[in-house]
């Protein structure tokens, strides 16, 4: 056996294409993507980008198959709470999904403002609950052990919100493939999310809330006043590398 180009995988001898990837492995493809390593790295780089599509449609999915679990779930708490008696046909107490309510009542105020594509005011619940959660008082921030030791089905839930209400436009998860897309250079992942005009820095007010805002341009954790300010005692890019950590990229 020997491992296909493109993706790695053991193909043996016999193999006219990689069973993985569906790349040609026979002897004159391999010697020809050998004479040419553009080939290789345009395969390579063509392969990832379908796997990281691929990833992102599975977890769009997933997302979308838990936000319906939920609503259907409110729906029946709301069902079983309208009964006054405390007791249904069934036997069942109307407070029988607290889970599913404690859901609601934190991040009801997170997904009304997505809906409705209020961005600043999501921003600000966003921050806010990161610092609740953190143990916090507004107008704290977290050094990089804090966010290393967030609770990470937090930090997920928040992402999946994010991410599920602007149709895969925002959310950490998005923001992490634009920071690793760009080998982790601040300056050039402000660029790409628009936390930066030409040479000028963006201050807070600046940002675009409108409904169509750049892909990447929330959430906002690192910076609260302008995006070459930092926080605490990190600076900007700082914060940022250790958020982006808890979103490491696709292998």
């Amino acid at each position: 056996m020997s491992p296909c180009p493109i993706c790695g995988t053991d193909c043996p001898a016999d193999w006219l294409t990689c069973a993985n990837c569906g790349w040609d492995v026979t002897p004159e493809s391999r010697l020809a993507i050998a004479q040419q390593p553009s080939h290789l790295h345009w395969g390579r780089s063509l392969w990832q980008r379908l796997q990281r599509e691929l990833a992102l449609t599975q977890r769009f999915e997933a997302i979308e198959q838990r936000l319906a679990q939920l609503e259907h779930d409110r729906l029946e708490h709301d069902r079983l709470s309208q009964d006054e008696s405390g007791q249904i046909s069934a036997g069942i107490s109307p407070g029988i999904s607290p889970g599913i309510s404690e859901f609601d009542d934190i991040y009801h105020p997170l997904g009304f403002h997505l809906a409705q594509q209020e961005w600043r005011e999501a921003d600000a619940w966003t921050w806010e609950r990161i610092l609740e959660v953190a143990g916090l008082n507004r107008g704290g921030w977290l050094d990089g052990d804090e966010i290393a030791a967030f609770p990470q089905g937090e930090l997920q839930t928040l992402d999946e919100l994010w991410y599920a209400y602007s149709e895969g436009r925002f959310g950490w998860s998005v923001q992490a493939e634009i920071w690793w897309g760009s080998g982790g250079d601040y300056n050039q992942f402000c660029d790409r999310v628009h936390w930066r005009s030409g040479r000028t820095w963006l201050y807070y007010e600046e940002l675009n809330f409108a409904r169509q805002a750049p892909r990447g341009h929330f959430p906002v954790l690192p910076w609260r006043k302008r995006a070459c300010y930092g926080l605490g005692g990190l600076t900007a890019a700082e914060t940022l590398n250790h958020w982006m950590t808890r979103f490491p990229p696709l292998s």
